[in-house]
């Protein structure tokens, strides 16, 4: 999300506009850059989360060891494994709050916030987008509210079918 907003240079203007969190895996760790979508000459332009959370932009949180290990132990073996560790931290974070909302455009995390029983703390970048009044167009398929609605009714489905969860492997 973070990569995809400043490449459509929303980033700054979403961060004035909400309350954003953002886990100190990814901020340290997992976003570096992006890629300009210049057909002529693309090109890498760094992204330094760093000065901008000392600039106020947003609130860096980090998540305890036992925060992710509970999140990995309710899930199944295969989504936990799949889930980057930014990932695994941001629903650990997510935990804490009702109020906090999981803006993803990766498909087996949206099918772990269903799994966690979190699906209503989800958001796709098209949503998120709307929700403060900022443009949505450019968005690729995989930020797209349709999308996003489709991977929750999929998660859905396997969740009843008994996958995803830990608990539900036990059940068996």
């Amino acid at each position: 999300m973070i990569i995809e907003l400043h490449r459509l240079g929303q980033w700054s203007r979403l961060c004035k506009l909400a309350s954003v969190i953002v886990p100190r895996i990814i901020a340290e760790e997992e976003v570096q850059y992006y890629v300009t979508s210049d057909s002529f000459e693309p090109k890498a332009v760094a992204i330094d989360l760093g000065e901008q959370a000392l600039q106020g932009l947003f609130v860096v949180e980090e998540a305890t060891t036992s925060e992710t290990a509970s999140v990995t132990a309710e899930l199944d073996s295969i989504t936990a494994q799949g889930l980057h560790p930014g990932e695994t931290e941001a629903l650990a974070v997510l935990r804490r709050s009702a109020d906090y909302v999981f803006c993803t455009a990766d498909e087996l995390a949206v099918k772990a916030l269903t799994y966690l029983g979190l699906p209503n703390q989800g958001m796709s970048l098209e949503g998120l987008l709307r929700s403060v009044s900022l443009s949505t167009k450019n968005l690729a398929g995989q930020f797209t509210e349709e999308c996003y609605r489709g991977w929750t009714r999929k998660a859905g489905i396997f969740r009843v079918q008994g996958l995803g969860s830990a608990k539900d492997l036990l059940k068996r």
